[in-house]
């Protein structure tokens, strides 16, 4: 893999390697930096990076590479509240990481993709596909809302998480 030194003085890596790098780099800058814009989502909730990692990329890029990345896949956190763990880790494409979220902190259904709308008294049904939000429709109750959305991903055959309706 080459002599790196990242321990004390980082220093990029050689071409072939600078994806890695940079998800190494970001990584941490999500739970170290407070001044990342997102850091309360990642650092902010508590989210950690093992030492190993943390303090050693040479490390970081042998558990990259023997753990299926390949150019264009990031990493993912297999549980959304865990820490960056070996364990914990896989790499993904996006379409993978959108269905591993957590509810938003403004959700009051308790369900993903589906929000209470004053304005019409109805319950609004989204979905996020490629990083833009999908309009579904409206429905008057939680459980047709909650069908609705499963019934899209069905539909158009999406690896989101389907939510289960457990009744009022």
């Amino acid at each position: 893999m080459g002599n790196f030194k990242y321990k004390e003085n980082y220093t990029q890596p050689s071409h072939i390697y600078r994806p890695i790098y940079s998800a190494w780099h970001h990584m941490k800058n999500r739970c170290y930096n407070l001044n990342y814009d997102r850091y309360k989502d990642w650092g902010g909730r508590g989210i950690i990076v093992c030492n190993e990692w943390y303090y050693d990329f040479e490390v970081f890029l042998e558990w990259a590479l023997k753990n299926g990345w390949i150019k264009g896949l990031s990493i993912d956190r297999i549980d959304n509240d865990g820490h960056y763990y070996p364990e914990n880790c896989r790499w993904t494409i996006h379409q993978i990481q959108v269905t591993n979220q957590r509810k938003r902190k403004d959700n009051t259904s308790g369900y993903i993709g589906i929000f209470w709308r004053k304005d019409n008294s109805n319950w609004q049904v989204q979905i996020s596909v490629n990083k833009k939000t999908i309009f579904i429709g409206f429905c008057s109750t939680k459980k047709e809302a909650v069908e609705s959305r499963n019934n899209y991903i069905d539909l158009h055959n999406l690896p989101h998480k389907k939510n289960i309706y457990i009744g009022e």
